[in-house]
């Protein structure tokens, strides 16, 4: 048995059994199962559920904490060859309309409540390179944004470091022991909960940090994208491992303890749903 995957039969956001099969991407399409370096042997096959319950969709094939842990210690996931470094000049360097990021930054601004009302000591979880706190600082922000990070990729922790004033760290959400309960007036989680094996002890984890009054910006991709996306498309490989409708990224929130304030279900510049949101604690 294979030490890096295994297969899920139930709903892992909501421990349900009522699935139907969305799609099967091809295994041998995935580049992300060749990354990590796993046979592809007929045996392995891939399928997305979709779940009646939740009404949310799961990828059957789970990487374990070691294949976690090997998907994501570098940025194994990216699509070209640059390092982080190059990446980040790339994005950076984009006219502002042609700029995903730019353009969900703006989204996120203008719809907060909390952006420069203040000071906020701000945490992106999952921050890549930086790229995210980068447009904020540099084209949103007319107050300190005192910024901090946590990513599991090494060269993207070594290049938020070199690219943004802040506190960045390489891990994941044991990461967040190292600050106190309440700490952050913001915190966003940016494409990363379609990643995580627990996406719900995460969300715990975070609300934990979170003050009263302060934010969470969370981007996810849609469960739409399997109306206008082939079912080998980039979207449907290994690394993801769920898709959210409005109904079942609600669902999660709310069994967490937080309430939506602002909502966007649009498709991306390059093409895809995305789920945008802001949330608060409820009270």
């Amino acid at each position: 048995m294979n030490t890096l995957f295994t297969y899920a039969n139930i709903c892992p956001l909501c421990n349900q059994e009522k699935i139907s099969l969305i799609c099967s991407p091809r295994i041998e399409k995935d580049i992300y199962f060749q990354k990590l370096n796993i046979r592809n042997e007929k045996k392995v096959y891939s399928g997305w559920y979709f779940c009646k319950s939740c009404e949310g969709a799961f990828n059957n094939i789970r990487l374990t904490n070691k294949g976690m842990l090997k998907m994501y210690s570098s940025s194994i996931t990216s699509m070209d060859n640059k390092n982080a470094l190059e990446r980040f000049k790339t994005i950076s360097e984009l006219n502002k309309n042609e700029s995903e990021t730019f353009l969900k930054s703006n989204w996120f601004v203008s719809n907060s409540s909390v952006f420069n009302s203040k000071n906020l000591n701000f945490l992106d979880f999952g921050c890549g390179m930086g790229i995210f706190q980068w447009y904020l600082k540099n084209y949103f922000s007319k107050t300190k944004l005192f910024a901090y990070g946590i990513d599991p990729s090494k060269d993207y922790i070594e290049c938020c470091k070199k690219k943004i004033k802040g506190k960045f760290m390489c891990g994941s959400d044991e990461k967040l022991n190292f600050f106190s309960d309440s700490f952050f007036d913001l915190i966003s989680s940016i494409t990363v909960l379609e990643h995580l094996l627990d996406p719900y002890l995460n969300l715990v984890n975070l609300r934990k940090k979170l003050s009263t009054n302060g934010e969470l910006w969370i981007e996810v991709p849609s469960i739409k994208n399997f109306e206008i996306l082939s079912a080998d498309h980039d979207n449907f490989r290994c690394q993801h491992l769920f898709m959210h409708s409005e109904n079942s990224i609600e669902k999660l929130l709310s069994k967490v303890g937080f309430v939506i304030k602002e909502f966007s279900h649009k498709k991306s510049i390059r093409g895809k749903f995305m789920l945008k949101l802001i949330a608060k604690t409820k009270n």
